[in-house]
């Protein structure tokens, strides 16, 4: 049999596995491999661009509810037309952070990497409102957040401290946030830096998915997602809310 494998995967250039993929090569089935699937009723998308991941969300998440929070303007136009024709995906035109304020952000041609921290090569900015994830939840009656991306281009670590008080009651289930290995630039937050962060929580490393090297074509990680997961979550003793 093992002989037959190895034909069909030489003849094909592919791997065959049993049963199920190794862990790391898909978050989705790792979470519903884990945890019950049914669990993942409330999503929060921050920075979410033009949909991509709220479109991916809506697919995969059927019964979820999906926050999608998009600062700049005319991303956030694209994103609602994108995304308008699905009724559980949710539209916001503002940014989070650990402070509701007004903040500049920089503006790019490549929208993906509008910073709040890096000037932009066009030194075009524009002015945007900065709500916190603890204050959207309270006022919207969401008691939990059963999964939550970050992706903010290095504002991670602010968007974290708008929900420090949820992290610290459990009342967010799973984080994925776009990270770096070690802090070398404020293009993304560290993986390091995170984890001191959540540890005073006790939010555990869950895994790290969508591995990118870096762009200049050397043969080193430059960042992926890292998920943490909350404590119950950890001893795998949660109940379905």
């Amino acid at each position: 049999m093992q002989f037959l494998k190895s034909k069909i995967e030489a003849a094909l250039d592919c791997r065959i596995y049993r049963n199920s993929l190794p862990r790391g090569a898909d978050l989705y089935h790792d979470l519903y491999r884990s945890f019950n699937k049914e669990m993942f009723r409330t999503v929060f998308d921050v920075g979410a661009n033009v949909g991509q991941s709220a479109l991916k969300y809506s697919e995969v998440f059927p019964t979820a509810e999906i926050y999608s929070f998009e600062p700049v303007k005319a991303t956030y136009e694209t994103l609602f037309l994108n995304t308008k024709q699905i009724p559980r995906i949710h539209t916001f035109n503002t940014g989070m952070g650990k402070e509701k304020t007004m903040l500049k952000i920089n503006i790019n041609a490549n929208s993906t990497i509008n910073s709040l921290l890096r000037p932009s090569e066009s030194n075009q900015t524009e002015d945007i409102a900065i709500d916190t994830i603890s204050d959207f939840c309270t006022a919207n009656n969401i008691a939990t957040i059963d999964f939550m991306k970050s992706d903010t281009e290095g504002f991670d670590l602010s968007v974290l401290a708008g929900c420090s008080s949820m992290l610290e009651k459990q009342q967010i289930k799973v984080v994925m946030v776009e990270c770096e290995p070690v802090a070398t630039n404020n293009y993304f937050v560290s993986l390091t830096d995170l984890a001191t962060f959540f540890s005073p929580f006790g939010y555990k490393l869950f895994g790290i998915y969508e591995q990118q090297l870096d762009w200049n074509g050397n043969k080193s990680l430059l960042f992926f997602n890292a998920v943490f997961v909350c404590p119950d979550l950890v001893h795998n003793n949660l109940p379905v809310n």
